[in-house]
């Protein structure tokens, strides 16, 4: 075949396997055009071949004229996008051509194109610009009219990837910060979070970062404001102070003055919507524990400042309390920094020098803790306290006074939320010498409710310091191995179970609500636990109160991170009850969840359990009336909640009594927006008939509605395969134009290294995919309508090559379904040469008769053929006849 063949048969091979240097302008325009044919038939996949090596080949200045016309082109649809991703993978390979930087502003400047072709415009601006400098100048310009929002960039994927380019060399540390902004999307814009946490904290020499810095910390309280009014949590702001200070410790950290630290470490924990690290789990938080603990004197001077700076809000009349502050301070500011061993000593001298007596009340209180769990009291002892204090009676009684309150805990309940925040010291008190005279008392069941608390939270892997596999093994790790006292507690736990002090359920739900817990609550399981490994294999008997009791825990006090998690392994003694006593179990379970609900929170603990196999008998009790009675008007949050309810209900309710609810509910005056949506999807899941016309009435009113049905579908669609819905023609119709006319397929056409965020429009997009390919797999005239009438709307341009292959496969499936074979009298008629039975016989026929006159003309016997053309003298054709 010739060259110009190949080319046209083969444009992908030609490129990926030949020669494109030597081959004419002509021979190059028709690869291009080969290749946009290419991306007619698939537009994703001609974009997924590695082609820039040889495509540089294509550029050339006999060429410039060429790639003028495609960049001018208004076509934006796939297969013009595609031959775009294709050239501009060639111009970052070739040639300069200083002609296409107009064209190119012109492309960075629309955001028609997709994201990967403006991004990937941006470095080859700066290429194929007449002057470098003019280019810079150009590209800062357009940075302003991003940010300013004259340009479109929904997604600050074009000023995140602009600024990684400009950033040091053309835009200064002095005014980088001047582009720090909340995202226009919260969690989805990778390219701009990527060279903020990314790339400025690796290109910043020091003195870059001591000015940014600053100028992060001068900016903390405006950007707090704006986060707040976000309504969502933007997690790169909060993670961007410690990120550059980080940098900043490793490379010059000793050489920093302690006010700036002090404020650089503020805006480091407390940025954004910030609570502590308290695991330490990234790698900027353990770099500045891990700073701070190794230099102790500065830390002891910074703790000095927050003392003060602590003392002086608290004269101010600040509603928050000093010790509180300082709690807040040690694992907030300085991320959880364990005491130096000296503390102790260093609290006594500034004890005895400090000026404020709340300062003096704080200081006094810790120094009583040191000497009470011999901890940090490194060189301090009671005398070395009393020798100290001397002259200074207020300090010495105070501190008496500390002590032996120390001596007598007395708590009834334990908040809970904050216990789990807190992080764990390295450094434990000594819990064998503090527990062993107790051993008595927990085996007479007469042990504070504070101490057992302590010891089942060793029990339930609460204390993340405290190895061991087993429950047993942590009570040996946390009592140096004294089997006796570990026998002891154990005991103790289960004679919990006959306490008159215990609380009732309603209070461990009330308790709930402000996410705290009965004191009791954990040594209460733990006996129930030890209880069930004696019992029999057919389970254990519990009275109905403690039953109860138990239920409330389970499903309202939340676990330690490291501890049982119930759906995983639910305690032994729950499978008898959900066989056995499922009306018990449901309505322990309903009051937790409805109270939870009513008091805010929005997916309470016990929720999830309703879609476990084991609880069905549960969830065909309690999951009706909870429907029934959840709050009309809810939270955005509280939906997640209302969808595991609907999906339970789904699959263990009465159809009718569902319906009937879901007629009752949707149209309760009282109920917002997106509530009222979720609840015509779910009639539309399970009525589809029903529900098309009253869904499409309401959800079509405007744009946020839509945004909410897609919400809906993506949630209550997501793990339920066997939907009526899913088979419906005029539901999967109306879904795909509703939603589909808002949002684009989604390619994943990322090449940053920032990675990729999913967004709410990916989910759409990929759920409008399935409605597509389960419309495609209905083999009915109604489903062929549907695609041909989804094909014709306007709005689904986007979704046409998608469409356009789901027709063409559905016209195929129903081909199939509907062919039946002929009878005999058919099949005979046929042979007998008898009329085309079809359009398609009829074509066939009439192209066979036209291959015979074909074959007669050109090789029968009477050459025919000289009837089409003029011959000369010797009977030879000359020329064809018009």
């Amino acid at each position: 075949a010739s060259r110009a063949e190949v080319i046209a048969r083969d444009p992908l091979g030609t490129v990926l396997y030949g020669d494109a240097s030597g081959f004419s302008p002509d021979e190059k325009r028709s690869l291009l055009d080969g290749l946009q044919r290419e991306a007619k038939v698939n537009p994703w996949f001609i974009t997924t071949f590695h082609l820039a090596s040889r495509l540089g080949d294509l550029v050339s200045s006999d060429m410039e004229e060429h790639f003028h016309e495609i960049l001018a082109d208004p076509s934006r649809d796939d297969s013009r996008q595609s031959l775009v991703v294709i050239l501009i993978e060639a111009l970052r390979h070739g040639v300069r051509l200083a002609g296409l930087a107009d064209p190119l502003m012109k492309l960075l400047r629309d955001d028609t194109w997709w994201p990967r072709i403006r991004l990937r415009a941006i470095e080859l601006y700066v290429r194929h610009h007449r002057n470098a400098e003019d280019a810079t100048g150009d590209l800062r310009e357009l940075t302003a009219d991003v940010y300013a929002g004259s340009v479109p960039d929904p997604d600050d994927a074009l000023l995140g990837c602009l600024l990684s380019n400009l950033y040091p060399a053309s835009i200064p540390e002095t005014e980088i910060m001047q582009y720090l902004r909340l995202p226009q999307r919260p969690n989805s814009c990778p390219e701009y979070e990527y060279f903020w946490t990314g790339h400025l904290p690796k290109k910043s020499n020091t003195n870059q970062l001591v000015v940014i810095l600053d100028a992060l910390a001068e900016r903390d309280l405006s950007l707090l404001s704006e986060h707040g009014t976000l309504g969502l949590p933007v997690f790169f702001l909060r993670r961007l102070p410690s990120i550059l200070l980080a940098r900043f410790l490793q490379s010059r950290g000793d050489e920093v003055d302690l006010p700036r630290l002090f404020r650089w470490l503020g805006s480091a924990a407390y940025a954004g919507d910030w609570k502590y690290d308290h695991d330490l789990a990234r790698d900027d938080s353990r770099c500045i524990r891990a700073w701070l603990e190794s230099r102790p004197a500065i830390w002891k001077n910074l703790l000095a400042m927050s003392l003060k700076e602590c003392s002086d809000r608290s004269k101010r009349g600040e509603p928050i309390g000093l010790t509180y502050c300082m709690h807040e301070e040690e694992h907030g500011r300085f991320f959880g920094v364990v005491r130096p061993s000296d503390f102790g000593l260093w609290c006594l001298d500034q004890a005895v020098v400090a000026e404020d007596a709340n300062a003096a009340e704080w200081l006094l209180g810790e120094i009583a803790a040191c000497l009470h769990y011999d901890i940090y009291n490194e060189g301090l002892s009671r005398e070395v306290a009393s020798q100290r204090l001397a002259g200074h009676v207020d300090l010495q009684n105070a501190l008496d006074r500390k002590v032996a309150e120390l001596e007598t805990p007395a708590f009834e309940e334990s908040d809970v939320g904050s216990r789990s925040q807190a992080p764990l010291r390295s450094e434990a008190p000594n819990w064998h010498a503090n527990v062993k005279p107790h051993q008595d008392e927990l085996l007479g069941n007469r042990a504070t409710p504070a101490l057992l608390h302590e010891l089942a939270t060793t029990y339930f892997g609460g204390y993340l310091n405290v190895r061991g596999k087993s429950p047993r093994e942590r009570l040996g790790s946390l009592l140096d191995g004294d089997t006796g006292l570990v026998e002891a507690v154990l005991v103790g736990f289960r004679k919990t179970l006959e306490r008159d002090d215990l609380p009732s359920d309603r209070q461990v739900i009330r308790l709930g609500n402000s996410n705290r817990a009965h004191l009791l609550a954990l040594p209460f399981m733990a006996g129930l636990e030890e209880i069930a490994k004696d019992a029999p294999s057919c389970g254990m008997d519990i009275e109905e109160g403690n039953l109860r009791l138990a239920l409330a825990i389970h499903y309202t006090v939340p676990m330690w991170p490291s501890a049982r998690i119930p759906a995983d392994r639910p305690p032994p003694w729950l499978g008898r009850q959900l066989s056995c006593r499922p009306d018990v179990v449901a309505d322990v379970l309903a009051r937790s969840v409805l109270s939870k609900l009513r008091n805010g929170a929005d997916v309470p603990s016990g929720l999830a359990a309703l879609e476990d196999s084991d609880h069905a008998v549960v969830t065909r009790i309690a999951a009706l009336p909870l429907l029934q009675r959840f709050p009309v008007r809810c939270t955005s949050g509280q939906l997640s909640s209302l969808n595991h309810l609907m999906r339970a209900a789904r699959r263990h309710s009465d159809v009718e009594q569902l319906l009937a609810l879901i007629d009752k509910k949707h149209v309760h005056p009282g109920m917002n927006v997106a509530q009222r949506i979720h609840w015509l999807v779910f009639g539309l899941c399970i009525a589809p008939e029903t529900y098309v016309d009253r869904l499409e009435a309401y959800a079509t009113a405007t744009e946020r509605r839509i945004r909410f049905l897609a919400e809906a579908v993506t949630r209550l669609f997501d793990r339920s395969p066997d939907l009526p819905c899913r088979r419906s023609v005029p539901a999967l119709r109306l879904l795909i134009r509703l939603i589909g006319g808002s949002c684009r397929p989604n390619s994943y056409r990322t090449d940053s290294d920032a990675g990729m965020i999913v967004t709410p429009e990916m989910h759409a997009a990929d759920r409008i995919r399935g409605f597509i390919d389960q419309l495609a797999a209905i083999s009915t005239k109604a489903a062929s309508c549907a695609l041909d009438a989804l094909l014709s709307d306007d709005d689904l341009r986007p979704w046409h090559s998608i469409l356009t292959d789901a027709a063409y496969q559905q016209r195929a499936l129903r081909r199939e379904a509907e062919f039946v074979h002929g009878d005999v009298a058919q099949v005979t008629a046929t042979l007998n040469c008898g009329p085309p039975a079809n359009v398609a016989d009829l074509a066939a026929l009439t192209l066979e008769h036209m291959r015979d006159i074909a074959h007669g003309i050109r090789d029968g016997s009477t050459s025919d053929w000289r009837q089409y053309w003029n011959v000369d003298k010797y009977n030879r054709p000359e020329n064809p006849k018009p």
